[in-house]
């Protein structure tokens, strides 16, 4: 959970990166105190040394250590990062799916539309996102986003923002993604988080 964003975040923003990041790390903690209390209390009667021999003990254990990282741990969420950046590409593709992903049929067969994003942050990283992904249709927003675009993302939150720009009142909540218009008091109207749509990086280039 690593920000390099220059200036401080709003205190509510600020908490709900932090309640993100815990709800990632605290199930994990929870999981490997119980395989340590587990084999700490009961190791030495379910595998006797005698009998299994004292290598097999420790390769169990450490299955049963790593076990948790490998069901509960989601590397994008929890090495996500907050930033600011800069859209370079906008990548919009159309991918077949099932609407029952564990049974396949012709009949549960549709389009799906994808919009990823691919970002230079301000601190010269190269960012993937995806920000749109549904049905196929006509009237799709799938332009929404241009190259150049001033964007910001949050910690924790599903969504990338698009900054303000000059000249429009439309702000929207990089938690949530809601529209905001100018009467918002920068606050959201979805979800009451504040609005990130007047902050800038003091340093911030068009690079």
């Amino acid at each position: 959970m690593k920000n390099s964003i220059l200036y401080e975040l709003p205190q509510d923003l600020k908490a709900f990166s932090k309640k993100a990041f815990l709800k990632q790390i605290l199930p994990l903690a929870v999981a490997e105190l119980v395989v340590w209390l587990v084999f700490g209390f009961f190791g030495k009667d379910v595998f006797p040394p005698d009998r299994f021999g004292s290598g097999f003990p420790l390769l169990y254990r450490g299955f049963g250590i790593l076990f948790p990282i490998i069901i509960l741990v989601k590397p994008k969420k929890l090495f996500d990062r907050t930033f600011f950046g800069r859209v370079e590409r906008v990548d919009v593709k159309t991918v077949s799916a099932f609407e029952r992903k564990f049974k396949p049929s012709l009949e549960g067969h549709y389009y799906r539309n994808e919009v990823t994003l691919l970002i230079r942050t301000d601190e010269g990283r190269r960012v993937r996102k995806k920000v749109y992904s549904e049905r196929a249709k006509i009237d799709g927003n799938y332009d929404f986003f241009k190259e150049g675009d001033r964007v910001f993302h949050l910690y924790g939150s599903p969504v990338v923002v698009r900054l303000p720009q000059s000249g429009s009142d439309l702000q929207f909540c990089p938690v949530c993604g809601g529209k905001n218009g100018a009467f918002s008091g920068g606050v959201c109207s979805c979800c009451g988080h504040t609005l990130i749509g007047g902050l800038q990086e003091p340093n911030s280039t068009d690079s």
